[in-house]
């Protein structure tokens, strides 16, 4: 699994376990010890910094300025189709449900620029919920409800995962967010450490959740 180290995590490559993103994936994974025992992970900052290097400024420029400014604003839209869904219908959803703005807008523009030709045969847009945020890279969205694709009975998934790929650029983006609320019981994670201090794993932790009634009622 490649990953871009920061200047504090510099050649650190184990500093990743305390990332919340890696956090979730061992929540959604309990009992399968911490990111580090199941994956090998790799800091490609010089190769991505090698790989920038071969562009110009203006490309640069236009790429953070208005690309990635554009993308941003449909993952918003995306996320904003979940947030707005009354609360019995949101368990319902599917993934294929959520990812529609990004479908629509990654097809639409294709076909007016007539760019064709797939990249790495990756899939343009798509959302990953809970267990399917595992599937293969080339995996789509599917059209199963969310509430069927959590690690337990009766609760939701923990989190998503968004990715959308712009067809002119080729810039590509994802990014992981985290569920809350609607589920009886909070799940806080607990760091399980060796006699070292050092964390060896996470275990979920459970406390009431005090949102869950108005949920209930509404």
């Amino acid at each position: 699994v490649g990953v871009l180290l920061g200047k504090k995590d510099y050649k650190k490559i184990n500093n990743i376990e305390k990332w919340p993103l890696l956090q979730a994936y061992a929540l959604e994974d309990v009992g399968q010890g911490f990111f580090g025992m199941n994956h090998l992970a790799q800091d490609l900052t010089p190769q991505i910094y090698k790989l920038y290097a071969e562009h110009d400024n203006y490309f640069l420029k236009s790429l953070v300025k208005t690309t990635i400014a554009t993308m941003e604003n449909q993952m918003f839209t995306t996320l904003f189709k979940l947030e707005s869904s009354k609360l019995y219908q949101r368990p319902m959803l599917t993934e294929e449900d959520i990812n529609e703005v990004l479908q629509e807008s990654h097809e639409m523009m294709t076909l007016t620029k007539k760019q064709l030709i797939k990249a790495l045969h990756l899939p343009g847009a798509r959302t990953l919920v809970g267990l399917n945020t595992n599937a293969a890279y080339d995996a789509k969205s599917s059209d199963k409800p969310i509430k069927e694709l959590a690690s337990f009975q009766k609760e939701l998934p923990f989190h998503l995962t968004t990715e959308y790929e712009d067809p002119i650029s080729r810039a590509r983006i994802g990014r992981t967010y985290f569920l809350t609320d609607n589920s009886e019981n909070l799940k806080p994670p607990k760091e399980i450490r060796n006699e070292e201090g050092y964390v060896m794993s996470y275990d979920v932790g459970r406390e009431p959740n005090p949102a869950y009634d108005d949920e209930k009622f509404v």
